[in-house]
């Protein structure tokens, strides 16, 4: 099965407990086997827990001090397919195809209000190229072209912004 790009058959799973002393506040991470969780498993991570417990802190009470667990969990890991980049269309019409109106915008005190143009975002291709000020809307965003920049749509349809150097 596949499941958003991950190949199910090579995930590779682990397991792990947070474990600490009863009364303690901190607890260290250890891993728990694979397989079954029944007894075996069990005592293979608090003697796992006891041993990280003397290496961070010096000492463990080990057979004296019941230990509890806090959280249990899985990590699961798998390969990605490769990404298949959908290179859009070039344009085939004039980025004036993409204009949908006009609108003034205040740009601060240095650059006080401007006439600014209106882009369809879906109409933009690649090789469209126009300068701002600008605002292209789209379905989930709004992105500004100040003025003194310019929006070039490359070959992959990002909209790549560049100021100018004053």
């Amino acid at each position: 099965m596949v499941s958003q790009g991950i190949d199910e058959s090579a995930v590779i799973t682990e397991r792990f407990a947070d474990l600490c002393y009863v009364g303690q506040a901190t607890e260290l991470t250890v891993a728990v086997p694979d397989g079954a969780v029944d007894a075996t498993s069990l005592a293979s991570a608090l003697d796992v827990f006891h041993a990280e417990h003397n290496r961070v802190y010096g000492y463990d009470y080990a057979g004296e001090q019941s230990v509890e667990i806090v959280n249990l969990r899985v990590r699961g890991t798998g390969p990605l397919r490769p990404i298949e980049l959908t290179r859009p269309e070039a344009a085939t019409g004039a980025v004036t195809d993409a204009v949908t109106g006009e609108r003034d915008v205040y740009f601060g005190p240095n650059d006080g209000e401007q006439a600014t143009t209106l882009y369809d975002r879906d109409l933009l291709a690649p090789g469209h190229e126009f300068t701002g000020p600008a605002i292209v809307t789209e379905y989930d965003s709004t992105i500004l072209v100040p003025p003194d920049s310019t929006a070039l749509v490359d070959e992959l349809g990002n909209l790549i912004i560049t100021r100018s150097a004053h």
